[in-house]
């Protein structure tokens, strides 16, 4: 699979994990339905709840495991590189943390860091003064929203899908100075006059 389509996988699942989400504010509706007899909307927004949460991972797996084939492969024209003396230490790579461990990666990971900690708080808040109001569902919303863009954006898959393609440096050919055009005047004449 091509990097286009992973990428679309990869944004399908973060879309998936927002409607997964909005499925919070129904449910004060469909609760008072089903005190009144009618089940259908509840099972309609558990099977809504369900699909977008087992489509939203799978497609996470599918960009992920694009993402690691993609990053596997060698590239067909490696540009040389220049040997390094000896003597320079190479460090050992960097461990990868997964998404979830780690926190303010970029500015869209910060957005979401800030938003879940508020929402967390807020919505800790509302449960001990008011848990029976509408904005507990509220906040319920957003923090399950912000604790898996957390995980997400700051993942390796989402800095791999947007970070900009570099372009690869053109070998500029050098430019064919045609040569110096001499001038097609005749050189002068040179009197030979005998001296006497």
């Amino acid at each position: 699979m091509n990097r286009g389509r992973l990428k679309t996988a990869f944004w399908g699942a973060a879309l998936c994990m927002l409607l997964c989400s909005l499925t919070f504010l129904f449910m004060p509706l469909v609760g008072r339905q089903a005190l009144g007899g009618r089940v259908l909307p509840t099972r309609l927004l558990g099977v809504w709840f369900w699909l977008a949460l087992i489509a939203g991972a799978a497609l996470f797996i599918i960009a992920d495991r694009g993402r690691r084939a993609l990053q596997s492969e060698p590239d067909s024209a490696p540009p040389k590189r220049k040997k390094q003396p000896a003597e320079t230490p190479q460090l050992p790579p960097k461990r990868a943390y997964p998404g979830a461990l780690r926190f303010f990666s970029n500015k869209w990971a910060r957005a979401a860091d800030v938003l879940c900690a508020a929402s967390i708080l807020g919505f800790a808040l509302v449960m001990l003064t008011a848990p029976r109001s509408y904005a507990a569902y509220v906040l319920l919303c957003l923090l399950v929203f912000t604790l898996m863009m957390h995980g997400t954006l700051n993942g390796a898959n989402f800095s791999f899908f947007t970070q900009s393609e570099k372009p690869k440096p053109k070998n500029r050919a050098q430019k064919k100075h045609s040569p110096k055009k001499q001038s097609q005047h005749s050189p002068k004449k040179q009197l030979q006059g005998g001296r006497r």
